[in-house]
């Protein structure tokens, strides 16, 4: 007969599990939409984005006008490098990509 896993082995294998996953770009919410975000892989990051717009002096209202994205969502991007939960994945690729191609049509290059 198999013994179960007691509650402290199980918990530490949920702690586990959990690092590993974080590890690989995962973040676990628990706002109003309990869920997870998963980290765009390749691209520029919102540290990025955040820095090129400041060194061109462009507000985030007007990369907002320039990017026909909302600045909210330019907000969170550069904040933490996710853009809204509701936006499908090829979107997200798209918008980054967007984003990019004006600051790098503006001057700036990213290495």
């Amino acid at each position: 007969m198999v013994k179960p896993a007691s509650r402290t082995f199980q918990i530490d294998r949920l702690v586990l599990i959990e690092a590993v996953l974080e590890a690989a770009g995962v973040t676990f919410t628990d706002g109003e939409e309990p869920g997870v975000i998963l980290r765009e892989v390749g691209g520029m990051t919102g540290n990025q984005a955040h820095k090129a717009r400041k060194a061109l002096g462009w507000s985030l209202a007007g990369l907002s006008r320039l990017s026909e994205i909302p600045a909210s969502v330019l907000r969170r991007f550069e904040e933490t490098g996710y853009m809204a939960a509701s936006t499908r994945l090829e979107d997200k690729r798209e918008r980054v990509g967007r984003i990019q191609s004006l600051l790098e049509a503006a001057g700036i290059k990213f290495v």
